[in-house]
């Protein structure tokens, strides 16, 4: 599930969206599978803003262990709740906060 409400309609984000189907089977199959953002966590030198949904079932925060963040030397963690996969769009006030807040610590 992608959103904490189960019953937001989400159609209007994807009007006039075009999907490249070939491009998705690539991304979503051989690239994402192979794909381990901890394998050289360490070479990720510049500021990382991360911002996760409690509710996201599709990426949860779960997977982000305390030993990961702490292998991103300059990450700042939100964790929302009230939101799923898109904290941008569910918990907007509070994501513009966190982003707000994190942009004024960059320098």
């Amino acid at each position: 599930m992608y959103w904490f409400d189960p019953e937001f309609d989400a159609t209007s984000l994807w009007s006039g969206v075009y999907v490249n189907p070939p491009l998705c089977d690539r991304l979503f199959g051989p690239l994402f599978e192979a794909y381990d953002l901890t394998n050289e966590p360490s070479s990720i030198t510049t500021p990382v803003l991360l911002v996760l949904g409690r509710h996201d079932y599709v990426v949860a925060y779960t997977l982000w262990k305390e030993r990961d963040r702490a292998a991103l030397p300059k990450l700042t963690y939100r964790l929302l709740d009230e939101s799923g996969h898109t904290p941008q769009i569910e918990a907007a006030d509070r994501f513009d906060q966190a982003l707000i807040e994190w942009i004024a610590t960059l320098d």
